[in-house]
């Protein structure tokens, strides 16, 4: 496990995205290395309120097929389980 930050464009994941489906998409107001930590650390409390709050979502195929037009920008962080993304700042 790491805890480096990569950016990448959807295309480059969306395979994966179709197959796997261990992707969750962090909402920008969060600290996607907050959220990491409380993955790798097993925070369940955290994990709820962010899930009850919207804050981590299931990405949706409409939501994977915009990123896929739009060629959009993401960082990712990748746990033992999952594949955690976040919608990059622009630049």
């Amino acid at each position: 496990m790491n805890n480096n930050i990569i950016r990448f464009h959807w295309d480059d994941l969306d395979d994966r995205f179709d197959e796997e489906k261990d992707i969750i998409e962090v909402d920008v107001s969060l600290p996607l290395s907050e959220v990491f930590a409380a993955f790798d650390g097993n925070n369940f409390i955290f994990i709820q309120q962010w899930l009850r709050k919207a804050l981590l979502r299931e990405i949706s195929d409409e939501t994977a097929n915009a990123w896929f037009d739009n060629n959009q920008t993401l960082d990712a962080l990748e746990t033992k389980e999952w594949i955690l993304l976040q919608v990059a700042p622009a630049e």
